[in-house]
């Protein structure tokens, strides 16, 4: 019985290929001193020249994750607010709550929304002049980073 054990033994596979090939009138490629081992698959298992490895390719409507998560973060959601019922998208939501968290002291939520506006200030940076943020308006995020350091 061959085994995949390095030397001169072939593997099950390239002696079936071979007899395969002689059978078929086609040239022999018998290379019984070929060594099987990490990165070198057996001859028979290799994709042969010119063969995709993924022949029909990703399928057509297949969606990647950045596609998935803006289609959803779209997505509106009722939102009741006091006695009034509002329709919102899930992302408004989201920023929402990270604010109503932030102005409530929670120091992961302080730190979610310095992320979030670092990322849009960011984002405006490179398609437009940023609108400056006024005094009172620096001297409330100063507050809200002093607390979530705590």
């Amino acid at each position: 019985m061959a085994s995949n054990r390095k030397g001169s033994r072939t593997t099950r596979a390239a002696r079936r290929a071979a007899r395969r090939a002689k059978r078929n009138g086609e040239p022999v490629n018998d290379q019984s001193d070929y060594e099987v081992g990490y990165g070198k698959p057996p001859l028979a298992t290799r994709f042969k020249k010119g063969t995709s490895g993924n022949p029909n390719g990703r399928p057509k409507g297949a969606l990647d994750f950045d596609t998935i998560v803006r289609r959803e973060a779209r997505r509106k959601i009722r939102l009741r607010e006091g006695n009034k019922v509002r329709s919102v998208t899930r992302a408004e939501a989201i920023v929402m709550k990270i604010i109503e968290g932030a102005l409530k002291g929670d120091p992961k939520a302080v730190s979610n929304f310095m992320k979030l506006s670092g990322a849009l200030h960011h984002s405006h940076n490179a398609e437009s002049q940023v609108d400056q943020l006024t005094d009172a308006e620096a001297a409330v995020l100063d507050e809200l980073l002093h607390r979530s350091r705590r």
